[in-house]
């Protein structure tokens, strides 16, 4: 059997609980850029054709949410370092990555070479970047209703992944906490979704790979990082009511932040645009 190819969060940079403010795609605060901010990443291998269509597919990201992306050809002031190795796909969460040495990678893409098909490529490149912009995992959205078969979930990552029930738990099982997270219905579409067999739920049920960003994963984290175009008034809500598409308070506060840097940096470059 092929290894299954997974993702997986760095275990010493997860928090048990995710935080506030969860929708379909869901984003860590305390881990987001500033909205508008600048993303330096460096490629620590990888051929030219892969690192090509790295570029082109994380770039995809940036035509739904408020952040640049700027691939440097020196290590030295880099956020984001990209290795090849073959230890598995996985990525530190959003600004996580700051907290490690220059020489040590933020995010790893493993099995991508350059006989890798696109459609395989961009999957592993769109989910990575997610979590590099501070997304989680869809899989654990407290309202997934996932019915997942324990023993069978547990056996098949131990096979195949090398994972002790401790992780399972915190990277499949374990969904976020409803008293500490702001969600909607799930969204089987979305790009930050394992993939798993119908052998893992006691029901039968399954989900494919999801190859593209969910229309739901453009609009959510098109809201995390506003285009100063797309701002508009938002009106806070108390809590979540039943099918509600406001934000809570706490998403209020989020937006209007990033809508007040995106507000700041437009007025700048028109100021300096006047000025030349």
């Amino acid at each position: 059997m092929a290894p299954y190819e997974i993702c997986t969060l760095v275990p010493s940079l997860q928090e048990p609980d995710v935080p506030e403010d969860i929708l379909h795609l869901g984003v860590v605060e305390s881990k987001m850029w500033d909205t508008g901010h600048t993303l330096k990443i460096y490629f620590m291998g990888g051929s030219k054709r892969v690192c090509q269509k790295v570029k082109k597919y994380a770039q995809e990201w940036t035509k739904h949410a408020n952040i640049e992306m700027e691939f440097m050809t020196h290590v030295e002031g880099s956020e984001i370092r990209v290795a090849f190795e073959n230890k598995g796909s996985w990525s530190v969460v959003g600004k996580d990555c700051l907290n490690r040495n220059e020489n040590e990678a933020t995010m790893n893409l493993a099995w991508l070479t350059d006989t890798t098909p696109d459609n395989k490529l961009a999957r592993t490149v769109y989910h990575e970047f997610g979590h590099a912009l501070g997304c989680v995992h869809e899989h654990q959205n407290p309202v997934g209703g996932i019915q997942w078969d324990k023993e069978k979930v547990y056996h098949f990552y131990a096979n195949n992944m090398g994972w002790d029930t401790n992780k399972v738990d915190t990277d499949v099982l374990v969904p976020c906490d409803r008293d500490m997270t702001q969600f909607s219905l799930f969204d089987k579409d979305s790009i930050m979704l394992y993939h798993f067999p119908k052998e893992l739920t006691v029901n039968g049920y399954f989900v494919q790979a999801n190859k593209v960003l969910s229309s739901t994963d453009k609009e959510f984290i098109g809201k995390m990082y506003p285009k100063a175009s797309l701002i508009t008034p938002v009106l806070p809500t108390r809590g979540r009511r039943k099918n509600d598409p406001g934000l809570s308070t706490t998403s209020l506060v989020l937006l209007r932040r990033s809508q007040r840097i995106a507000n700041q940096k437009a007025l700048a470059a028109s100021t300096k645009g006047t000025d030349a």
